[in-house]
């Protein structure tokens, strides 16, 4: 069993409900396209993620399964029939990777989390280096929507998505009779002023 709730710098945020399982009927999916300023006629890529285990088989995409590849990210094309191609951009074995969460303004908890998934495929034949991704899961009044898949740097991939679970959780405050406040998550103690 892997935890995906998480506190950071006592900000709660509680992903579980993002986590797709077999009964799901989509996967967060994204298709980018054709970039329309470039005369090169440039191939669709896909992105298809989920947190904390792979994506549930029936919700893999095609050419992922045609190639017996599993992930927790994955990025996918078909150039031609039949001639499918898929990374894995992140694993999740809790065994054996850690995941790293980090806030996405680190002054402003409200802006949502970041979960980072190491040991993907090789970069390539002559790069060894793993793919990686993050998913940044900003906070909105939304389920989930998904919003971007970018490729910042070689190899690293940057996947954002909405949702109220990328939200903070309410902060729970123990008043004492002298209007001085414990925050339980940010272990501070806050002073009130009446007015």
């Amino acid at each position: 069993m892997s935890f995906i709730s998480v506190i950071l710098t006592g900000a709660n945020f509680d992903l579980r409900t993002l986590k797709l399982t077999d009964s799901s009927k989509t996967s967060y999916n994204l298709v980018d396209g054709d970039i329309p300023c470039t005369p090169e006629t440039e191939p669709s890529y896909g992105y298809a993620w989920n947190f904390c285990e792979p994506i549930p088989a029936a919700l893999t995409p095609e050419p992922c399964r045609n190639m017996g590849k599993y992930g927790v990210v994955v990025q996918y094309a078909e150039f031609v029939k039949g001639d499918y191609y898929c990374f894995i951009l992140g694993h999740f074995n809790p065994k054996q990777n850690e995941l790293k969460y980090n806030l996405i303004d680190v002054s402003d908890p409200t802006k949502g989390v970041t979960v980072a998934y190491p040991a993907g495929d090789r970069c390539s034949a002559t790069d060894s280096r793993l793919r990686s991704a993050s998913i940044e899961v900003q906070c909105a009044n939304t389920p989930a929507v998904v919003v971007s898949a970018q490729e910042p740097a070689t190899c690293a991939y940057n996947l954002v998505m909405k949702s109220y679970y990328g939200c903070p959780t309410v902060r729970i405050l123990r008043c004492f009779i002298f209007f001085k406040c414990l925050d339980s998550l940010y272990n501070e103690t806050l002073t009130l002023f009446v007015l």
